[in-house]
């Protein structure tokens, strides 16, 4: 079957969370839209398909009464021969953004609701060299990372809600109720390491350590009003102010610098994270995504708090500066984003957030974690820091550290074998126009007069 799948990027050089410097930042420290919409009493997807059609010797015959039976669906051998199905998609993007796929060039047609559907089988694909795949083609920059095609058509994250009532965003179980397990843990170990909503905010609006950007290549120019385009790809970089002249997000009229943390190396151009979604009269939607928090551990080496299958909608306009966009939705509560997050990856991120939080009280040289992520555990041979606020204090603390542990409630089997090792997610946000200036290590700031814009 023809599926878009989609990924996207929130790639954050995550600063110390409550720890013992609160100025100190990571870098510095170094479906289509949703089948059914949501209810509004319970922000649910009915995720119901229609039952399958009876089959030919299930039909009534001339004996029974007209009135007691009713028509058919239209025939196969009507709607599919000869057969409608020749017109595959157009080439695609494998997901890790590796190779350019294609689609065979006759499909199998079926009947549902009375129409005619194709679904067409996976064609070669080929592998890309010198860059990823964008806008279901290869695209190679000649190992120039200042060839990255970025686009005016950017949005800058400007709030990101974990919590929040009635919960967000999505049954993932079946049971009528959203489910928000990760949005729930950090509720409850708020009192120990702090509010992580009001941490978010003010890296986001307070100090602008957190810079978000959202691009979205490929739109149909002109824009139309509401906004429509059934495929857009999207790509996430994490961004900085670097030049001389400041100007406040929030207002919409921003000019960053695209980082190359956004990519997963250098040298492969892989976006850490992307997406393929469309906009139908003014709705975003998108699925089978991947946002990624980045942090660093022992040596720099990167560590993602990692939410995967990741879904999100909204509704998007274009924004002050006239090129980028909006989104918001949801009431005013913002865009809807849903998925789940690998207990492992969770553990991962916090102990790597120890490891930048409490900077003076360990051995770094030892490269000991307070927290074994294989089976949920705590070190006790962690040094103990009592005198430091939040996390650092929790996880030395052998009680307060098991109580942390035995809190987190995981309730998805993300591979199938039984058992429940992830955790289901779901998040606000909004965003605003900007601009991308450069890119790093690019030539000059804007703010030198021989700065050529992208």
């Amino acid at each position: 079957m023809h599926i878009h799948a989609w990924m996207i990027v929130f790639v954050v050089a995550a600063p110390s969370l409550f720890g013992c410097d609160e100025g100190q930042t990571a870098a510095e420290a170094d479906a289509t839209r949703d089948t059914a919409q949501a209810t509004d009493a319970s922000l649910i997807e009915d995720t119901s398909v229609d039952s399958a059609r009876p089959n030919d010797s299930a039909v009534p015959t001339d004996s029974v009464s007209a009135t007691d039976i009713e028509s058919p669906p239209a025939d196969v051998a009507v709607l599919c021969q000869p057969n409608p199905c020749t017109t595959p998609p157009p080439s695609g993007c494998s997901v890790d953004r590796g190779a350019e796929t294609t689609y065979a060039a006759v499909g199998d047609c079926t009947v549902v609701s009375g129409a005619e559907q194709c679904d067409y089988a996976p064609g070669p694909s080929t592998l890309c060299s010198g860059g990823p795949c964008l806008l279901g083609a290869c695209f190679d920059l000649g190992g120039d990372r200042c060839a990255w095609p970025y686009t005016d058509r950017v949005s800058y994250i400007s709030e990101i809600r974990f919590q929040g009532e009635p919960a967000c965003c999505h049954d993932f179980d079946g049971d009528a109720q959203v489910d928000n397990h990760l949005g729930t843990y950090l509720a409850q170990i708020a009192p120990v390491i702090g509010d992580w909503d009001d941490y978010l905010a003010n890296e986001i609006s307070g100090n602008h350590n957190m810079n978000l950007l959202l691009d979205f290549m490929g739109l149909d120019e002109p824009l139309t009003d509401p906004i429509n385009d059934p495929f857009v790809d999207v790509i996430g970089y994490e961004a900085n102010f670097d030049g001389e002249v400041f100007v406040e997000p929030a207002t919409g009229n921003a000019e960053l610098m695209l980082k190359m943390l956004s990519f997963i190396t250098e040298e492969s151009f892989m976006p850490r994270d992307r997406a393929v979604a469309r906009i139908d009269q003014g709705h975003i939607t998108a699925s089978d995504g991947r946002l990624a928090i980045v942090n660093f551990g022992f040596d720099d080496a990167k560590v993602e708090l990692l939410i995967e299958d990741m879904h999100f909608e909204g509704d998007v306009s274009v924004g002050p500066n006239g090129r980028g966009l909006v989104l918001d939705g949801d009431g005013g509560r913002g865009a809807r984003l849903w998925g789940r997050v690998a207990r492992k990856s969770l553990l991962d991120w916090m102990n790597a957030e120890f490891h930048w939080g409490c900077c003076t009280v360990y051995a770094e040289e030892d490269h000991r974690y307070p927290l074994d992520p294989a089976t949920a555990t705590c070190n006790t041979a962690v040094t103990p820091c009592s005198e430091e606020a939040g996390l650092c204090a929790a996880l030395t603390d052998p009680d307060t550290c098991e109580s942390l542990m035995a809190l987190l409630d995981l309730d998805i089997d993300s591979d199938g074998d039984g058992e429940n090792d992830a955790m289901s997610v779901g998040l606000h946000f909004k965003a605003t126009s900007a601009r991308i200036g450069w890119i790093e290590g690019c030539g000059p700031a804007p703010t030198d007069p021989n700065f050529v814009p992208h």
